[in-house]
């Protein structure tokens, strides 16, 4: 397998993709409250981890008071994403949550995967 360096350009360019293919996705409105502005790129799970930092099912649209929310009232917060997003796409993230990648991600997979998703 090709693994890509990960340069900060890389990576920058991968979050505005990941960002924009997840808006497209929600319709440019927050998936909790519908607002169309003050709009953020939110994660279930931290993007810290880079196995999931663009994947999709981890990605979703807040504005910036629910994304407080999500923050200050996590226990509520998972609650209703796991009912908003129903029980398989929850576990699937779950699961993806639990495995450890082995090696290094390919970036350059990412990006294409994301560049097809935002179109």
């Amino acid at each position: 397998m090709f693994h890509v360096k990960q340069s900060p350009a890389l990576i920058k360019d991968l979050d505005r993709l990941c960002r924009e293919a997840v808006f497209a996705r929600d319709g440019h409105k927050c998936m909790r409250c519908g607002k169309r502005d003050r709009l953020q790129w939110c994660h279930v799970y931290s993007r810290r981890y880079r196995s999931l930092r663009w994947n999709l099912l981890n990605s979703m649209t807040l504005d910036a008071g629910c994304h407080l929310f999500w923050h200050h009232r996590p226990l509520e917060a998972m609650d209703w994403w796991r009912e908003k997003v129903g029980p398989l796409k929850a576990t699937q993230l779950e699961i993806a949550a639990r495995v450890r990648p082995g090696g290094k991600l390919d970036l350059e997979a990412i990006r294409i995967y994301l560049q097809r998703a935002a179109a």
